[in-house]
């Protein structure tokens, strides 16, 4: 899985976060990476503050500290949320994220937003290549004007 930004994404400051799942950043996932999870709450600490939300057997600890209070609204346990933040790793090897957007998604349909998701990726991949195909394109024809003022 590729943490980076999608094609075209500048660095403006904040970035928004690529569409990933909990499996992979358990198994892949990158330090700092701005990252997009969602889940169903599992546990909710107030005094953190933080949640574990889980989906598919993967869980994620989310620190709340940098959310507006107003966006917590609906955050219990069984509640479905959207993340947005930065991806962290404890030095017992597990992964939180400092969130700086929640959401509650409840009634969101799942399936459809995993196969969005997907869909979503294989676009960006699509553009990728047409690009890297275009700058390949343009570097030959720089080479063969280059050549023949030569």
């Amino acid at each position: 899985m590729d943490f980076r930004p999608p094609v075209g994404a500048g660095d403006a400051g904040v970035r928004s976060g690529r569409p990933v799942f909990l499996d992979e950043v358990n198994r892949e996932g990158e330090e700092g990476a701005s990252v997009r999870v969602f889940g169903e709450v599992a546990l909710v600490e107030v005094e953190g503050p933080s949640c574990e939300i889980s989906h598919r057997g993967h869980s994620l600890v989310v620190n709340l500290g940098l959310v507006a209070e107003t966006r917590l609204a609906g955050l219990r346990p069984g509640a479905l949320f959207l993340f947005i933040g930065e991806l962290g790793r404890g030095e017992s090897g597990r992964w939180w994220l400092d969130a700086r957007i929640a959401r509650c998604v409840d009634g969101m349909e799942v399936g459809l937003y995993e196969r969005a998701v997907l869909q979503l990726r294989s676009f960006q991949d699509t553009l990728a290549d047409e690009l890297a195909q275009l700058e390949a394109d343009i570097d030959d024809q720089i080479g063969d004007e280059d050549y023949e003022r030569g």
